[in-house]
């Protein structure tokens, strides 16, 4: 039986100009793909055994901003069904351990159109993941 939770993800990184911010607002409608992604990588199965683990990840809200301490402060908040949210914590581990590679990728394609891809730090500085159901 799955239930549902709530996951609020903060993330980070080194302040990166109005090209970082911009990337990261494109990037938030991928989020949920790539964590999918993590997902099913974790789950070794077929879609059925994800369906009960780890399904219906929804982005409800996302944001990013400047901090007084001169870094972006990303805030993403998921709804997501499961069996238990140690499962959705690994889940979320997963893609972070990723993050900056998946940004990456993202950003070349973003702007792929330019000369230059813009020299902006990927790598987070910390994240923190809340589960709660």
């Amino acid at each position: 039986m799955t239930t549902p939770f709530t996951i609020d993800l903060t993330i980070t990184l080194p302040d990166g100009g109005r090209l970082a911010k911009q990337l990261l607002n494109i990037y938030f409608t991928d989020m949920p793909v790539d964590i999918n992604e993590s997902a099913r990588k974790l789950c070794e199965a077929g879609k059925a055994v994800q369906a009960q683990k780890f399904a219906e990840l929804t982005l409800k809200r996302a944001d990013v901003w400047s901090s007084k301490e001169g870094s972006l402060q990303v805030f993403a908040l998921f709804s997501v069904s499961g069996e238990d949210s140690a499962f959705i914590e690994k889940v979320i581990a997963e893609y972070m351990g990723g993050f900056a590679d998946r940004l990456r990728k993202a950003s070349s394609g973003y702007f792929s159109h330019t000369a230059a891809l813009p020299d902006i730090s990927l790598q987070p500085t910390d994240w923190n993941a809340k589960v709660s159901g």
